[in-house]
């Protein structure tokens, strides 16, 4: 019998990450850290008319503003990861 170690196709990045699903838009605590966001409390949404691909973001120090979706913590545990968490729901439905 020979044992092999299993190659997996997909490898999650530990690095700066952006994961979109039907839960929402999450930035990973390495981007969050990396870029100095974490004192940010929302984040906007552009779209270029002529790009249907393209989707930028600027992240806000205040969430109550028009156009901007508030960021929550990640995770489980209250503290337990700089990551963030946007509901995306309507933005996705536009």
């Amino acid at each position: 019998m020979v044992i092999k170690e299993v190659v997996l196709e997909r490898i999650p990045s530990q690095d700066s990450v952006l994961y979109i699903n039907k839960s929402g838009i999450s930035f990973s605590a390495s981007f969050i850290k990396k870029e100095k966001l974490e004192a940010a409390e929302g984040v906007k949404f552009f779209v270029d008319d002529e790009d249907p691909y393209y989707l930028g973001f600027v992240f806000t120090s205040d969430s109550s503003g028009p156009n901007t979706l508030t960021l929550m913590p990640s995770g489980r545990s209250k503290g337990g990861s700089a990551g963030v968490t946007i509901k995306a729901s309507e933005l996705i439905n536009k």
